[in-house]
């Protein structure tokens, strides 16, 4: 018994270094333009369990796969993304976010959405500049580098716990096949990336999708096509009528911003008794001021009431489409390990943290006309015939 004792003894203590390390409990996502931890070369192509210096849970860890999944409200299935995303996603460039990183904090490593219930969050949890509602990352572009190069990529969904790897333990990425080469040799489970958070590519406004509206007081919205990380979205009246001060709506953990003021169980406490999303407007208009983790603000005009399904872009007073500024300090020309970035395309002119627009695309020189020929000589008149010369006259006798 001393000995099975012994031997038990040992396995236990020698689990932790073989097995995944957990997160640190107060983990956050780190900023723009901030890599995680790099990969070892050496151990790059070493699935699980890690060991030693590879076992350390800030460094991340790709695996190939489908990536165009529904969580972040992005699509309805079947490849057919919402009007209004990006060129980016369209092509799929796209990740699937294990729960921590997919949420912006450490979660529980048995993580279920049980665990993020949207109406418990205060007015001030709502409004945090941290941004930590659950669902965080959705839509947040992340700058992937691996062994075969660097590229910009777009959190899409989550990667289920226990799925592969470090799911429900560190940091992992699922790489979209279609992709995947450009960052990654193999589909494999393995500790062979870098990430950094940069501004997502797009030359259009935000856009605002309705994927439930179940009356004036209960409203799901999704947002599309943001450039940087949203960490608030608020809403007030407009015109006659209307309170015009700004209140904020929550976050789900599937990225719907909810207004539910109905005093519903499950609906977020500070919002009971507000009234409509247009809150008390008799035109039944309202606007949202949406707040990137940079703290820049856009405010969205002229919002009326839609119906599930309908897209509109955010504008403003002018119907001008309005999206947040780049974030400089995140630049995305280089990959964490010095590779220069391969779709820096989708910039489309700006590139962030560059200092320089990238170069604009050359017009074709305009074709050159073809040489005309030269004009034939114009035909010269003839001489006029001389006379024929005369005989000298004979000479006279003297």
């Amino acid at each position: 018994m001393r000995l099975l004792a012994c031997v038990l003894s040992v396995l236990v203590l020698a689990a932790p270094a073989l097995g995944n390390t957990p997160l640190p409990s107060d983990w956050v996502a780190q900023g723009y333009g901030q890599c995680t931890a790099p990969y070892i070369e050496a151990s790059a192509s070493l699935g699980p369990p890690y060991e030693g210096a590879n076992a350390d849970p800030l460094i991340a860890e790709g695996v190939g796969s489908g990536s165009q999944g529904r969580t972040c409200g992005f699509n309805s299935g079947e490849d057919a993304p919402f009007e209004g995303m990006s060129e980016l996603y369209r092509d799929r460039y796209l990740l699937a976010a294990s729960q921590s990183l997919y949420n912006g904090r450490k979660m529980p490593e048995d993580w279920s959405a049980d665990d993020c219930p949207h109406y418990v969050y205060t007015e001030e949890e709502a409004l945090s500049s941290d941004g930590l509602m659950c669902g965080a990352m959705c839509g947040v572009c992340v700058l992937v580098s691996g062994p075969e190069g660097a590229a910009v990529f777009m959190i899409n969904e989550i990667a289920d716990a226990g799925a592969v790897g470090q799911n429900g333990i560190g940091i992992n990425v699922h790489v979209d096949q279609e992709r995947r080469d450009l960052v990654r040799p193999s589909g494999a489970v393995s500790k062979d990336l870098s990430l950094s958070f940069v501004s997502c590519p797009t030359d259009d406004g935000v856009y605002i999708r309705t994927s439930g509206w179940f009356g004036d007081g209960a409203v799901y919205l999704v947002l599309l096509n943001y450039r940087n990380r949203i960490v608030s979205v608020e809403t007030r009246g407009v015109g006659a009528g209307a309170d015009t001060d700004f209140r904020p709506l929550v976050r789900s953990w599937t990225n719907s911003w909810i207004w539910e003021s109905r005093g519903c169980e499950q609906c977020a406490a500070f919002q009971n008794g507000l009234g409509e999303i247009y809150r008390g407007s008799d035109a039944k208009q309202y606007e949202l001021r949406v707040t990137d983790i940079a703290g820049n603000q856009i405010v969205c005009e002229g919002l009326g009431v839609t119906q599930e399904g309908d897209v509109v872009r955010c504008e403003d007073a002018n119907g001008a489409p309005l999206n947040f500024p780049y974030i400089q300090s995140a630049p995305v020309s280089t990959g964490c390990n010095g590779e220069p970035t391969s779709n820096l395309e989708y910039y489309n002119g700006e590139v962030p943290g560059s200092g320089q627009p990238a170069p604009a695309p050359q017009p074709a020189p305009a074709p050159q006309p073809a040489p005309q020929p030269a004009p034939a000589p114009e035909p010269q008149p003839a001489p006029a015939p001389q006379p024929a010369p005369q005989p000298a006259p004979a000479p006279q006798p003297a």
